[in-house]
């Protein structure tokens, strides 16, 4: 029997100078009514193997979700306490942030 990896959920972000970024989606979650995705970069030459576990690197990306169905998109999260509490969220279910959001 051939043994099937894990299907990692994968997005595309567009900066404005439409550059691509490959991201892995850790976790979906909300915060204060607000719905969040914590990304990791998809790295291609993070040198995983089939077979092995994906871990990715010690940076989160937080990304706001708006709208509905095929109609989702995503936008920074630029203000400092909803990023603060999100971080929050994300050192309950990842515990390895940092408890000064400013470094």
């Amino acid at each position: 029997m051939e043994d099937k990896l894990p299907v990692m959920e994968c997005i595309t972000l567009v900066d404005e100078h439409d550059k691509e970024y490959e991201y892995l989606v850790l976790n979906r979650l909300s915060v204060g009514g607000k719905r969040y995705l914590a990304l990791a970069a998809a790295n291609d030459k993070s040198g995983v193997q089939p077979g092995e576990d994906f871990v990715p690197d010690e940076d989160i990306t937080v990304v706001r979700e708006f709208g509905e169905g095929d109609a989702l998109s995503y936008g920074a999260v630029t203000d400092a306490d909803e990023l603060y509490a999100v971080a929050r969220e994300l050192e309950a279910m990842y515990g390895h942030l940092e408890d000064d959001p400013q470094g």
